[in-house]
């Protein structure tokens, strides 16, 4: 009997038939388990250039003040890290 675990769990739509973007991803945690949120963060020192949104082909990246990953939608390639100018997001999201 398992009495404490961390989960996730990867829902993938290559081909967007059923939402407007390719991932559903939930982490969770039972018997009192703590568990961090997915996905890079964005960091204060975010310019707002734009270029991680026009990058991610995940549809991730939520532009706004400051821009912010969609955890759900993440599934950490790393190419918004690749294309920031000012190395704003981390990408360090233990479990």
């Amino acid at each position: 009997m398992i009495h404490k675990a961390k989960v996730e769990i990867f829902d993938f739509d290559f081909s967007c038939k059923n939402r407007d973007h390719k991932l559903l991803r939930t982490r969770a945690a039972f018997g009192g388990m703590p568990y961090n949120e997915a996905g890079p963060k964005i960091t204060d020192r975010c310019i707002q250039c734009g270029l991680c949104y026009k990058k991610c082909s995940f549809k991730a990246i939520e532009k706004g003040t400051p821009y912010r990953v969609i955890s759900e939608r993440c599934d950490d390639c790393g190419d918004c890290i690749s294309v920031c100018p000012v190395g704003a997001i981390d990408l360090s999201s233990p479990f």
